[in-house]
């Protein structure tokens, strides 16, 4: 099996899943623990690891969003064995630091009819990525592979059924959110957000005299990300994808988001999907909603195929 990790500002997310060949994929492990305090994150993930017993594992540490930049970009019209340099100097001038600072990786969207190559490009600081080596080296795990967030998403809805027609996954932080769309495992599209369930909650707040505007749950915060949305869909439709996406997967939030998942269904032509690792894999427990907010980043890395290092 495989451990994912998340290391975010509010503490460390850890999960351990086993591919079990046809059967459903077995979650073993899935925790959060606090720490605010970065100094103290080798000993929490170091502590998790020996009390679950996952000393001599092997892991894929998975990077919040705010850690690295993804670019989509047209391919270079070069060899493939020249990919990884041509792709170094198309992002020299899109990244604020020096080109021996990045550390930069690729993958390629599926080829569409007629259409030029397209490939997404990962930069990511140099530094955070020998923190990660440092950090696991002090935990007893083997490092893996880095992850990041879109990929391990996009492992889980690579487990739904929608996922053979296309669906978006709409996964939102206290602070900010992704959106991602993919098809058939690939994913196609990723869209930041600024909206996350702290600004959602504070445009809640209306003043006393708007309260007909409150009953009927009118938000800011809620229409600009509906709007986002469907810009991206619109986006997907006209430039990347075979057909129109279908389905939206809204992944649990760690704060409340009074009427998210009502206003996205109102307002969009998609089905809305809940998603819930109790129902796509094997849970030693049950997983409550909460801690799967947490943990979905963690969880997706954990399922990252065994051949698949970078």
């Amino acid at each position: 099996g495989m451990v994912g990790v998340e290391i975010t500002s509010e503490g460390v997310a850890l999960a351990h899943a086993v591919r079990d060949g046809d059967a459903r994929t077995k979650l073993g492990v899935c925790e959060f623990r606090p720490c605010d305090e970065s100094l103290r994150i080798p000993q929490t993930l170091a502590s998790a690891v020996r009390d679950r017993k996952l000393s001599d594992t092997r892991a894929v540490f998975v990077l919040p969003p705010h850690q690295y930049r993804l670019h989509l970009l047209d391919a270079p019209d070069v060899q493939p064995e020249e990919l990884d340099t041509a792709t170094r100097w198309l992002v020299k001038d899109l990244i604020d630091v020096p080109l021996d600072e990045a550390v930069i990786d690729w993958f390629a969207l599926p080829e569409r009819r007629g259409g030029r190559g397209r490939i997404y490009v990962t930069t990511v600081n140099r530094d955070v990525v020998e923190q990660i080596a440092e950090i696991c080296g002090e935990t007893g795990l083997h490092l893996h592979a880095i992850d990041i967030s879109e990929l391990a998403l996009r492992n889980l809805t690579a487990l739904l059924p929608e996922d053979a027609q296309g669906l978006a996954l709409l996964q939102l932080r206290s602070r900010g959110g992704l959106l991602t769309i993919c098809q058939e495992a690939n994913l196609y599209l990723s869209r930041g957000l600024d909206v996350g369930t702290d600004s959602i909650q504070e445009s809640k707040t209306v003043d006393p005299d708007a309260l007909m505007l409150a009953d009927e749950g009118e938000n800011d915060m809620l229409d600009a990300l509906l709007l986002e949305i469907q810009r991206s869909l619109d986006y997907y439709e006209s430039q990347l994808g075979p057909q129109p996406i279908g389905t939206v997967v809204v992944a649990p939030t760690v704060g409340d988001a009074p009427g998210l998942r009502a206003h996205v269904e109102k307002n969009l032509s998609a089905a809305v999907l809940s998603m819930d690792l109790n129902k796509v894999l094997a849970c030693a427990q049950p997983v409550p909603a909460s801690l799967q907010a947490r943990c979905i980043s963690a969880v997706g890395a954990a399922l990252r195929s065994e051949g698949d290092g970078s």
